[in-house]
């Protein structure tokens, strides 16, 4: 199964690792690095930090624009999996993936 990923918080990882070893993770979808700390450091998501280790192809937009939905639509996810991404998809976002109407309510279902 062809995935994308969408998360940000420590919650989101395991998730993230384990699907990516059993299904194909075409992308994740993050919330842009932060500054943070005294010296404004940037800061990665621990889902980016995670994505980075697996090799995985990394979205930070700000907001899902057109552009950045065609990039993603190029992508060929079939479903969208989304675990604390800390941001509500608009209805064109989520019409990018034919199969989300079939997918398992259960995230053990697809591991």
């Amino acid at each position: 199964m062809r995935i994308l990923f969408a998360g940000t918080p420590d919650i989101a990882v395991p998730s993230l690792k384990a699907l990516s070893a059993h299904h194909d993770i075409v992308g994740v979808l993050t919330n842009p690095d932060k500054s943070s700390g005294r010296g404004k450091k940037v800061q990665f998501s621990p889902v980016k930090e995670a994505a980075l280790e697996l090799g995985l192809t990394i979205f930070q937009p700000q907001k899902l624009t057109v552009e950045i939905r065609q990039e993603i639509k190029d992508l060929g996810a079939e479903v969208l999996i989304c675990i604390a991404y800390g941001k509500i998809f608009s209805q064109a976002f989520l019409d990018l993936f034919p199969g989300g109407e079939s997918i398992c309510t259960h995230l053990a279902c697809l591991i």
